[in-house]
């Protein structure tokens, strides 16, 4: 992850194993209920941190019932990094 004038730029690598830079949507304001990969990101980052790479984002699941797919990506984020998530 990056600081720039123009915000934060996160460095990942895609299917193919090229890096690529990104600035996640929850970086730039409100929480983008509806993007699934920022969820992730935000997930991933609160437990593994902000250093390690992002791993590849798995597939959208079903969204569950009261939750968005934006909290769905954080509960999979979260669980790609090794954290605990119930329910």
């Amino acid at each position: 992850m990056t600081e720039t004038p123009k915000g934060v730029i996160i460095r990942t690598v895609d299917k193919d194993g090229k890096e690529i830079d990104r600035v996640p949507k929850a970086a730039k304001g409100n929480v983008p209920h509806d993007d699934y990969f920022s969820g992730f990101e935000v997930g991933f980052q609160a437990v593994a941190g902000t250093l390690p790479l992002l791993p590849v984002t798995p597939a959208r699941p079903v969204t569950l019932l009261n939750y968005t797919p934006f909290l769905m990506g954080v509960r999979e984020g979260v669980r790609a990094a090794g954290g605990n998530v119930k329910g």
